[in-house]
C-alpha cells in the first residue's frame, strides 16, 4: 500500500478557443494533465495522464504494484497489478482488449 494525496486540483476550459489546462498536485508533486490542450482526445488523454501519475508515485514509494488499462470508453479498467501478476494476464488472455495493457500500448490500440 502507498500514500496517495491529492492536495490541489486546478482545471479551466476556454470554451471560446478550446483550450484545456489541468494540473494536479499528488504528494506534493505537480502533475501536468493538459498545457493548452487545443483538441485530440481529452478524456482518453486524462485516463493515460493520471495512470501513468499513479505509476510515478508508486515507482517514488518503491511500492510493486504498477497501474495497467484495459478496455476503452466507459469501460475502461485502470488495474493495480505487480509484475508477477502482469505477466500472469498477458499469458492467459491473447486479446489485447481482455487484458490489462501498459498505457503506451493502450493509447496505441485505443487512443
Amino acid at each position: 500500500m502507498y500514500n496517495f494525496e491529492v492536495s490541489d486540483h486546478y482545471a479551466k476550459y476556454d470554451k471560446i478557443n478550446g483550450i484545456i489546462n489541468e494540473r494536479l498536485v499528488v504528494n506534493g508533486n505537480q502533475h501536468i494533465i493538459f498545457d493548452n490542450l487545443k483538441g485530440g482526445n481529452p478524456p482518453v488523454l486524462s485516463i493515460q495522464k493520471i495512470t501513468d501519475i499513479i505509476n510515478l508515485e508508486a515507482e517514488s514509494q518503491q511500492v510493486a504494484e504498477r497501474a495497467y488499462l484495459s478496455s476503452a470508453g466507459v469501460f475502461t479498467s485502470i488495474m493495480l497489478l505487480t509484475p508477477d501478476q502482469f505477466r500472469f494476464f498477458n499469458k492467459v488472455y491473447n486479446e489485447s482488449d481482455d487484458k490489462p495493457l501498459t498505457t503506451e500500448a493502450w493509447i496505441e490500440m485505443f487512443g
